[in-house]
C-alpha cells in the first residue's frame, strides 16, 4: 500500500516526538543505534529502498574519504554534486536528501579544517573542526547522519554539536530541566499551522490559483488569492519544522544555553521564527527568520569557504546564490523566484535607505502606519514571487504572472529605477536633514 507522502511524513514526525522522550535515558552507543533504527524504519515506510541505499552509500563515501583525503577541497563539492545532480530522485524524497547535503558537506569541511593550521580558521571553524584523533567511529557517524528528529525535514547541525551532545560535553555538559515546556510550545505552533493548512489549503492553493488565472475573474481577486495562497503554503513548512524542532528539544540537542537574563533557551535548532516571518517589515527580515539552518549552512559552508579561496565578494555572493538554487533543484519556477527575489532585495534596500528615514525624522506621526503598510507589502510581495517557486513549472508561473499583467514586477522595477536616480535620492536626503 502506497503511503501519501504528506500524511505519512506528518505521522512519522509525530512519532518522532513521542520517541524523543526516551532518548535521554539511553547511553551514547544506544542513542546512535536508536537514531539509525528509527530513521531507517521511518524512511522506508515513506519512500523506497533505492534512495535509502544511496544515502548509505554517500554516507560511507564521506566517512572514508574525509578521513584519508580531508585536505582536498573537492570532497564537499563531490558530496553536493552526487546528491543534488542525481536526476532519478522523486520529488517527495528531496527533503531528507537536501538535509543530507548539509550534513555531509558540513562534516567534510570540518574534517578538512581538522588538518589545517588553527590560525587559518575562523572561530566557528575552530569550534567545529574534526581532527584525526577525534575522527568518529562508523557508529558515531551513522548516529549523526541518521539523527532521527531532523532526518526527514531538518534541521541539521554540526557534527561537533552532535557528538558533544551525546557525550554530554561542552555546551551540553549540563542540560537543565524545562525541555518539555519548550517542546510543547514548538508543538503548539506545529499544530496551529497544521490546522490552518487543513482548513485553508483545499481551496487556497497554487493549483487553484493557476486555474483562477485562466478565468476572467477580476484582477483584485487574483491578487488576493496570490496573497492568501502564499501564506497558506508556508503553513506546511511551519508545521513540519516546528514538529521536528519539538523532537530535537525533547532529546536535549535543542538546548542553546542561558540568555543574557539567565533564562534557559532551547532554540539551537530552531529553523523558523514564525512571528518573525509574518511580522517582518522587509524581505531581508523574512530571510533572517526563515529556514535559518539553511541560511547558516550557505553562509558558513559555501560563502565563507569561497572567501577562504580568495574569491571576490561579488562572485562569492553570486556563487552562493547559485548553490542555493541548485540545492533546491532544477525546476524553472525556482529560478524565476530567485531572479525576482534579486529585484525585490534591491528595491527594498533603496526604500529602507531613502523612504524609511522620512518617517523617522519628518513624518514621525505616521511611523506606525508606515510599519503596518511595510508588513502587509512585504508579505504580499514575498507571496507573489514565491508563486513560481510553488508551481515549479515555467508555463504555470507565466500563467499566474500574466493574469495580473506583471504589475508587482513593474512596480518594483519602477521604484528601483526612481530611487536610483541621484536627484531624487538627494532631494529625499535633504528633506530628512532639514527635519533633523
Amino acid at each position: 500500500m502506497e503511503v501519501d507522502p504528506i500524511l505519512g511524513t506528518g505521522i512519522v514526525l509525530v512519532l518522532n516526538i513521542v520517541l524523543a522522550r526516551y532518548f535521554k535515558f539511553l547511553t551514547p552507543t544506544q542513542q546512535h543505534l536508536y537514531s539509525v533504527v528509527v530513521s531507517t524504519v521511518g524512511f522506508l515506510v515513506l519512500f523506497d529502498l533505492h534512495t535509502f541505499t544511496k544515502i548509505v552509500y554517500l554516507g560511507l563515501f564521506v566517512w572514508l574519504s574525509s578521513r584519508y583525503f580531508a585536505q582536498f577541497h573537492w570532497g564537499p563539492v563531490f558530496v553536493f554534486a552526487q546528491i543534488v545532480l542525481d536526476g532519478d530522485t522523486k520529488m517527495d524524497q528531496t527533503a531528507p536528501l537536501m538535509v543530507m547535503v548539509q550534513k555531509l558537506s558540513s562534516f567534510a569541511w570540518s574534517c578538512r579544517d581538522g588538518v589545517m593550521q588553527e590560525n587559518k580558521l575562523t572561530p566557528r571553524q575552530k569550534k567545529d573542526r574534526v581532527t584525526e584523533r577525534e575522527y568518529p567511529s562508523i557508529l558515531e557517524f551513522a548516529g549523526y547522519v541518521f539523527f532521527f528528529p531532523g532526518f526527514l525535514v531538518g534541521p541539521s547541525c554540526s557534527f561537533s554539536d552532535y557528538i558533544q551532545f551525546v557525550n554530554r560535553r561542552g555546551d551540553f555538559k549540563s542540560i537543565p530541566e524545562g525541555r518539555e515546556g519548550a517542546a510543547m510550545k514548538a508543538l503548539g505552533w506545529a499544530l496551529g499551522s497544521g490546522v490552518l493548512m487543513a482548513v485553508l489549503a483545499p481551496t487556497m492553493n497554487h493549483d487553484h490559483l493557476v486555474l483562477l488565472s485562466l478565468t476572467a475573474a477580476p484582477i483584485y481577486k487574483k491578487l488576493f488569492v496570490i496573497f492568501v495562497a502564499g501564506s497558506v503554503a508556508r503553513f506546511r513548512f511551519y508545521c513540519a519544522w516546528k514538529a521536528s524542532e519539538a523532537a530535537c528539544i525533547l532529546t536535549g540537542l535543542g538546548y542553546a544555553g542561558p540568555s543574557a537574563t539567565l533564562e534557559e533557551r532551547w532554540s539551537r535548532l530552531e529553523n523558523v521564527n514564525i512571528p518573525g516571518v509574518e511580522l517582518s517589515q522587509t524581505p531581508r527580515d523574512v530571510m533572517i527568520h526563515w529556514n535559518k539552518n539553511t541560511a547558516n549552512w550557505l553562509r558558513e559552508d559555501v560563502y565563507v569557504r569561497l572567501m577562504d579561496l580568495k574569491v571576490p565578494r561579488t562572485v562569492g555572493t553570486l556563487l552562493t546564490s547559485l548553490t542555493s538554487a541548485f540545492w533546491h533543484g532544477f525546476y524553472s519556477g525556482y529560478y524565476i523566484t530567485f531572479l525576482s527575489g534579486a529585484l525585490v532585495t534591491s528595491c527594498a534596500r533603496l526604500i529602507r535607505r531613502h523612504i524609511r528615514p522620512l518617517f523617522l525624522a519628518r513624518f514621525v506621526q505616521f511611523k506606525p502606519l508606515y510599519d503596518v503598510i511595510s508588513i502587509i507589502t512585504t508579505q504580499f510581495i514575498i507571496n507573489y514571487i514565491i508563486a513560481s517557486f510553488m508551481v515549479q513549472k515555467y508555463d504555470e508561473s507565466m500563467i499566474i504572472y500574466k493574469a495580473v499583467y506583471f504589475i508587482p514586477h513593474f512596480m518594483l522595477l519602477l521604484i528601483t529605477l526612481l530611487l536610483s536616480q541621484r536627484p531624487i535620492a538627494s532631494l529625499l536626503q535633504k528633506i530628512v536633514k532639514k527635519a533633523e
